[in-house]
């Protein structure tokens, strides 16, 4: 019998399938969500530091301290996502990416409009989202932080 804050099952039987899977499957969520945002910024890397094209385009966008601003970027999508994949520190990388998504919105996609196929934000605050569920969630029990018995 389920409470009423928690529904029933269509089929009972897979009340312990989903409950196995669930650990699982969110491990497997924050790797993939983590592991996207390092490619993103490792391909802002060039010889020792950002590409001077990315330095140029945050500055043609009018971004404040531009070259800052490429560090703290690239820094944000490998090092956050590393965290938010091995699930070190999970929250404070989800927060401080959520935080990149909105810059992003903001600076570069809001005056498209929504839909991704016109350059819009849609691609961006569907990222915000997943980042909120992983915030919320923390690091899940196949972690780092759950190595080391905290929700960090």
């Amino acid at each position: 019998m389920s409470s009423f804050n928690e529904p029933g099952l269509y089929f009972h039987q897979l009340g312990r399938f989903y409950k196995k899977g669930e650990a699982i499957s969110y491990a497997v969520l924050r790797f993939v969500a983590g592991g996207f945002f390092v490619p993103h910024g490792i391909g802002k890397i060039g010889g020792f530091g950002v590409k001077s094209g990315f330095v140029a385009y945050l500055d043609k966008l009018g971004v404040p301290l531009p070259t800052f601003t490429a560090y703290t970027v690239t820094g944000i999508e490998v090092i956050g996502g590393l965290l938010i994949a091995i699930g070190l520190f999970t929250r404070a990388a989800a927060v401080t990416a959520m935080g990149l998504m909105v810059g992003i919105i903001a600076w570069v996609h809001w005056k498209n409009g929504f839909l991704f196929t016109n350059n819009g934000y849609e691609y961006q605050l569907m990222w915000f989202f997943v980042l909120t569920y992983i915030l919320f969630r923390g690091s899940g029990r196949y972690s780092m932080d759950g190595m080391r018995g905290v929700q960090v």
